[in-house]
């Protein structure tokens, strides 16, 4: 399990350079959905090998960073970035708004950041097991 932790983490450095690049590019929205997915592989990726076994099937970045022990002051803005999973993606969860129009540059600034410093905790976290 520890291999495909690693692979998890591999993942989530990569889709950390695709939100970079959706960010300078004006494409706020998925830019935010990205760094969810960063913070969620990460989280995932700590615990495949703390745990030796696969993670629950959640997208609930709060349920990952607690089961992760992720400092407590990090998990209202985990419950934000993962409300971007939805927002970001399906025209029904926010009527008459487009998903492209629901992210604006500094938020989206904000989740690549906190998605950033999820990784890099949840990659020195693993080391310690």
């Amino acid at each position: 399990m520890e291999e495909e932790g690693h692979l998890w983490f591999r993942q989530a450095g990569e889709d950390l350079k695709t939100a970079r690049v959706l960010l300078q590019g004006g494409r706020h929205y998925a830019a935010s959905y990205f760094a969810q997915q960063v913070a969620e592989k990460a989280l995932k990726a700590l615990l495949f090998i703390g745990k030796g076994q696969p993670p629950r099937r959640t997208h609930d970045l709060r349920e990952l960073g607690e089961e992760a022990e992720l400092p407590a002051e990090w998990l209202t803005s985990l419950t934000e970035l993962s409300a971007v999973y939805l927002v970001s993606r399906y025209p029904d969860i926010t009527p008459s708004t487009l998903p492209a129009e629901t992210v604006n540059y500094e938020e989206s600034r904000g989740h690549v950041e906190l998605a950033e410093k999820v990784l890099q905790w949840a990659r020195q976290r693993s080391e310690i097991h």
